[in-house]
């Protein structure tokens, strides 16, 4: 059996498995009677071959689409919740294919924090470092509260996790996000305020305010998030005045 044909017989899994080993199945081609367990994974088999103008999902783009599905039921229903049965209904797949492209749901919930941290590193690759000003890119993490709260959600799901892990390995997995958060921001605050350590250390202050300030709007939709971002922009400004100059 081909490769492709072996993905067809887990998609339809569970067609057969449960059939006796001389009984009638409906199978998407029609009523086949009477035939044994081994034939009807041949008929499927052959139903699976490349035909003139058929689209296929290539391997890639099934496990894209599982951690597409992951991520919704993940922040829809919270992992420990979630079950792999969820996640294949929401990606229109078999429970058989979320085992084969992943080992446990662990492993899918790391495959989906690589996706996200990849789609938001994506939209500042190739920007220098002062080409964004911290007002637009403070601005910018404020809508993402407003007009992408799923994102929040995910983040605060893994906190979560992080925080009740016995094993460890989420916990440093959340520690390394958060440190990521830090280190993408200090690096283009150094050029405003000069000292790292200072630099450091107000990434660490913004990034609580972004945390809490879009935990606010997403429990409360009559908090004002524009005002508080406005006084964040403000004291942000005051601070980087006074340490040019104490520079000068």
């Amino acid at each position: 059996m081909s490769v492709r044909g072996s993905y067809y017989f887990l998609e339809r899994y569970e067609i057969f498995s449960q059939m006796d080993a001389r009984k009638s199945v409906k199978l998407p081609c029609g009523s086949v009677q009477r035939l044994t367990l081994r034939h009807t994974v041949l008929i499927i088999w052959l139903v699976d071959q490349p035909r003139k103008g058929r689209d296929w999902m290539s391997t890639q783009e099934k496990r894209q689409r599982l951690i597409d599905a992951a991520y919704k039921v993940f922040v829809k229903k919270g992992y420990l919740n979630a079950s792999i049965k969820d996640i294949a209904s929401e990606a229109g797949m078999t429970s058989g294919l979320v085992h084969y492209y992943f080992k446990n749901k662990e492993e899918l919930l790391l495959s989906v924090q690589e996706e996200v941290q990849q789609r938001y590193q994506k939209q500042y690759d190739g920007q220098p470092e002062d080409a964004v000003t911290p007002e637009a890119t403070l601005l910018e993490i404020k809508s993402r509260a407003e007009e992408n709260p799923d994102w929040y959600r995910w983040r605060y799901e893994l906190y979560s996790l992080g925080l009740k892990s016995e094993s460890g390995h989420l916990e440093r997995e959340v520690a390394s996000i958060l440190k990521s958060g830090r280190e993408s921001l200090s690096e283009p605050l150094q050029h405003l305020v000069g000292d790292s350590a200072n630099a450091s250390a107000l990434a660490s202050i913004l990034l609580a305010c972004f945390d809490g300030l879009a935990l606010q709007k997403i429990v409360d939709d009559e908090f004002d998030l524009d005002r508080s971002y406005r006084l964040l922009i403000e004291l942000l400004g005051l601070y980087v005045s006074k340490t040019e100059g104490e520079s000068r």
